[in-house]
């Protein structure tokens, strides 16, 4: 029975936690700084967890491993060029910050339900997000019933599945989506911002547009109705 143990400090020698692992268990912190691996469910409802060291090896946090950690409020995501967070993996962990980024990801790969359920405001996507799931089935969005309000990502290039995948079923108070460097979204494409947009029942309550990094940046494509504020407009040669 190792529900008595609070704290963790796995050795060196260690670079897999096996699936299940820790599920269940009333550990308060763990460190597993060195370990290269995780398996599904390893901190499955780990009621008591608050504070987990992770490895900037791990490439992958497989489906479910923090779910239903509602203490949880330190983690420290890996900082991998490529990183991958699968299917309800921080499910149901409200008390992680309010704010989430991904320091050093230069592209994310996200499962279904990832960070459904939590209590996050403002996201910043890295350069590139892609979603398991395109255009995702009701209930299965990355950001499910998080309390969105401002929304910042790179280097725009398409909306549907970005907007689809942003649903979060009711909270429909984002203020401001920040778009930074190149906006290279087709005119067709537009016809999503009024229609695919169901982040505020069908607009944003403002779009800022910064292209002070962007290659070729242009708004020609946005309504005329939206409420558009363009930081800088850069067009390099």
């Amino acid at each position: 029975d190792n529900s008595e143990v609070t704290e963790v400090n796995l050795p060196s020698s260690i670079l897999k936690v096996k699936g299940g692992a820790f599920s269940g268990t009333g550990i308060k912190s763990i460190n597993i700084s060195e370990c290269e691996l995780l398996e599904t469910n390893a901190f499955y409802g780990c009621h008591n967890l608050e504070e987990v060291i992770l490895s900037d090896k791990l490439n992958t946090i497989p489906s479910y491993a923090f779910s239903h950690c509602d203490k949880l409020s330190r983690i420290n995501l890996p900082q991998q060029p490529y990183l991958i967070i699968e299917k309800n993996a921080f499910d149901g962990c409200k008390s992680l910050p309010r704010s989430l980024e991904f320091p050093g990801v230069e592209c994310l790969k996200l499962g279904e339900s990832t960070f459904s359920d939590c209590s996050i405001t403002d996201l910043t996507l890295p350069r590139l997000a892609l979603f398991e799931n395109n255009y995702a089935s009701y209930g299965d969005f990355p950001f499910m019933g998080n309390p969105l309000k401002n929304v910042t990502v790179s280097n725009l290039t398409t909306v549907t599945p970005l907007l689809s995948n942003l649903q979060t079923d009711g909270h429909k108070d984002v203020e401001t989506l920040t778009v930074k460097g190149d906006i290279t979204i087709s005119s067709t494409d537009g016809y999503s911002w009024d229609n695919t947009c169901w982040l505020t029942d069908g607009k944003i309550n403002r779009l800022i547009l910064d292209l002070s990094e962007a290659y070729d940046g242009s708004a020609g494509w946005l309504n005329e109705s939206w409420n558009v504020n363009i930081i800088e407009s850069r067009q390099q040669t």
